[in-house]
């Protein structure tokens, strides 16, 4: 026994460690679904439009995915063009020179060229050649399938980190292809991350292995679960739930009304301070913090039991009984319930078909009538 556990403690242990790691100052600079600026005009837009100069207020905006044809899509486009503009300018805070890694992760339909700062840096199925900006009406020179599309593609942008400035408005642009203007799909999600090998680093946990990569987004570490000052159970007078976890800095949101405490969740409420409850509740909480992973929902269920004991009464239930057509004769050994009623043997039963028969408890009554008699019970 004791051989065994121990066996079990070193697997546990191999798998922590396979999971934790050094962030290498990981940072994600662009993250996947960010806002971008978008044209989806079909207009011819010369080269202007990719400089960090170019004066993008009057385009759209919109979250990643953006696209159309899919039902994951975020911010749909308008469909029957072949060319889309993206810009996306962001403030470097570090220098480029302590970067040694620049990694784009683009997924696309059907092809882009991109821009870092007005230059050049990447390009899928762009019908010109390197360095030499599409024409407006120029279609993708593939197709990409479903499967292609479901996938990131991985491309090492550390030759051109140097086009980077840090502290001033930097801009990634991407001009996205088409195959052609009936094609019924389109989309674009870039993500930019930098990962700086020479500093300190930090412990983090991935969920993702990269070998030879750079790591994906990393969390510092996980987030306690909440706990009650009162526990679930029946009460009979008002009382305060204070809500808490052992994770300094985090933040906590309820609902009381059983849906699950998010952010997002307009029923949800950020906990400020003691929780007054005065009827019968569930209450649900879970604690956040940046870098972190989310505690688990945790619920509680208070019910008054002045509220249970005033519940109108159920009654009887009548259930109606019709189409008693024969559907089997009890002889020997059958899968059948043989009932005994008022002390009749069970082989002299036939059983009948019944509609209706539900009761409001999910459970329903089954006809029998006797072979001899004609009495349905």
């Amino acid at each position: 026994m004791f051989k065994s556990t121990c066996s079990f403690c070193l697997l546990l242990a191999l798998l922590l460690v396979s999971t934790f790691a050094q962030a290498q100052n990981a940072a994600v600079i662009i993250a996947k679904k960010s806002s971008w600026k978008y044209e989806a005009s079909g207009t011819d837009l010369s080269t202007a439009w990719k400089e960090p100069s170019f004066n993008d207020d009057h385009w759209q905006s919109g979250n990643g995915i953006l696209g159309f044809g899919e039902s994951y899509i975020n911010t749909a486009l308008n469909a029957g063009y072949i060319t889309y503009y993206f810009r996306k300018s962001f403030t470097l805070a570090v220098s480029p020179a302590v970067m040694t890694q620049l990694t784009l992760m683009v997924n696309y339909d059907d092809g882009f060229v991109a821009y870092l700062n007005g230059q050049e840096v990447a390009r899928r199925n762009a019908p010109t050649a390197a360095n030499v900006p599409p024409a407006f009406n120029a279609a993708a020179t593939a197709e990409r399938s479903v499967t292609d599309t479901t996938t990131f593609e991985t491309i090492d942008l550390s030759a051109h980190r140097n086009l980077l400035v840090a502290g001033q408005t930097n801009v990634l642009a991407f001009h996205g292809l088409n195959s052609s203007a009936n094609d019924d799909d389109f989309l674009i999600l870039p993500e930019l991350t930098a990962t700086n090998l020479g500093g300190s680093g930090v412990g983090q946990y991935f969920e993702t292995a990269t070998p030879g990569g750079p790591n994906g987004e990393g969390l510092f570490g996980f987030v306690e679960d909440t706990t009650f000052s009162h526990d679930r159970g029946f009460y009979e007078t008002p009382f305060d739930v204070t809500i808490a976890t052992a994770t300094a800095g985090a933040t906590i949101y309820y609902t009381l009304d059983g849906s699950e405490p998010v952010a997002a969740n307009s029923a949800a409420a950020l906990y400020t301070g003691p929780v007054h409850i005065d009827t019968t509740t569930t209450l649900r909480a879970a604690a956040y913090k940046d870098g972190f992973r989310p505690a688990d929902v945790d619920t509680q269920t208070y019910i008054f039991l002045d509220h249970v004991v005033r519940q109108g009464e159920i009654g009887v239930q009548y259930v109606e009984i019709s189409n008693t057509n024969t559907v089997g004769t009890l002889s020997g050994t059958t899968d059948w319930a043989f009932p005994t009623i008022n002390g009749t043997s069970s082989t002299q039963w036939v059983p009948r078909q019944a509609t209706g028969g539900a009761t409001p408890f999910g459970t329903f009554v089954t006809a029998w009538e006797s072979a001899a008699a004609t009495t349905t019970e």
